[in-house]
């Protein structure tokens, strides 16, 4: 009986001091059996909220990667600028003036009597005012592929007497990293070239003091060349071999030319990107279709797809661009049902299945929509006649 009493004592402290332990503990939280903490006083959910994928993204290369193309590349130069009728300057520094000689010498062939320069002096060229040491700066945007054309920015060096940039012409510039712009220590690889006449803004007053400095700076429109592919690549959210391979094999037989891989899958989170020689006019285009492009294939899978497109594309907010690009990255064999769309009486629902057929090469029947939506005021009247050209 002693015995029991005891025991029964000491469970009664034990009692008390547990009541005291939870009495006094922390009031904010306490940790659930999975070790994470939880608001006190409520109970885990045992039903966590659905994320809901948008049918746009949902079953598509965007449900399960993402796009990363390096952001912009600032690329930079020295270069040259003729013709500027007195209003140039002799004054270089010394370091543009060594890289500038060496670039007469070795690029323009200055002094070489094979060129009949032989008379003319990278030094004499240099002190001439009808030319102009500058600074020339381009930004490459994300993914561009070899040959893109991009806008340059040109402004004479400082410290220079240089007047006027006005009707010049710049001769051929390498541009590569403006190291002063790029985190990672890149190499000063030739990333473009640019050259071409100096437009400086027209309404400028010559007679202002305060517009004098911006005669100094000029644009060349369309006036350098990309050179290299700029790098793209997919990444997966959750590494897996089996889904990059997917991906892989979705993208070549999708958008592949003879011989010539699109998607390289390099391990199992990323797959290397090209842009097809189809696309290099209008990459931006190709990589909106890469990201919606349906990871299924197959005549039936495909045709289920597009119906499922179609009754998305009547629901209040739905994403019609979206949905129109999961079809054009579908190809021509899912256009029936995309004709059917046409004549709908969702406004929103019919332009963008028209502007998908017209893309699509079904200008026979989408281009007349198309027009009809140019030449009416409205939403889509806008969008309809940019379409067109």
């Amino acid at each position: 009986m002693r015995f029991f009493l005891s025991v029964a004592k000491v469970t009664n402290v034990a009692m008390v001091f547990l009541l005291v332990g939870v009495a006094f503990a922390p009031a904010g939280c306490q940790r659930d059996s999975d070790g994470k903490l939880v608001a006190w006083g409520k109970k885990k959910s045992k039903h966590h909220k659905k994320i809901v994928v948008p049918p746009e993204v949902a079953g598509t290369v965007a449900e399960v990667a993402s796009l990363i193309s390096g952001g912009d590349a600032p690329i930079t130069g020295t270069g040259i600028v003729v013709g500027l009728d007195k209003k140039g300057s002799s004054e270089v520094p010394p370091t543009a003036k060594r890289k500038l000689k060496a670039y007469l010498t070795n690029e323009i062939k200055l002094g070489r009597a094979t060129y009949n320069l032989e008379s003319v002096t990278p030094e004499a060229f240099l002190n001439d005012h009808d030319t102009a040491a500058v600074s020339v700066d381009a930004v490459i945007p994300p993914g561009a592929p070899k040959g893109t054309r991009i806008d340059v920015a040109v402004s004479a060096l400082p410290r220079t007497q240089t007047t006027s940039l006005a009707g010049g012409v710049l001769l051929p510039t390498r541009l590569h990293w403006d190291v002063g712009k790029v985190s990672e220590n890149k190499y000063l690889k030739s990333l473009g070239w640019a050259e071409g006449t100096v437009f400086v803004n027209p309404f400028l007053d010559p007679t202002n003091p305060s517009d004098a400095p911006r005669y100094r700076q000029g644009v060349i429109m369309n006036g350098a060349k990309v050179v290299r592919d700029m790098p793209i690549r997919l990444e997966l959210r959750k590494p897996n071999y089996h889904v990059c391979r997917t991906l892989q094999k979705r993208i070549n037989e999708r958008f592949s030319a003879p011989g010539r891989k699109i998607a390289v899958a390099k391990n199992r989170y990323n797959i290397e990107i090209k842009i097809p020689p189809g696309y290099r006019k209008n990459y931006r285009y190709f990589l909106k279709l890469l990201m919606h492009l349906p990871r299924t294939s197959g005549p039936a899978a495909y045709e289920a797809r597009a119906k499922r497109v179609a009754r998305a594309m009547l629901r209040p907010g739905a994403n019609h661009d979206g949905l129109a690009l999961v079809w054009e990255a579908m190809g021509k064999s899912i256009l029936a049902t995309v004709q059917r769309m046409y004549s709908s009486k969702n406004q929103a629902a019919s332009f963008f299945a028209a502007r998908a057929g017209l893309r699509l090469g079904d200008k026979h029947l989408a281009g007349p929509v198309v027009i009809s939506f140019a030449v009416k005021p409205g939403p889509h009247q806008l969008l309809a006649i940019k379409e067109l050209g």
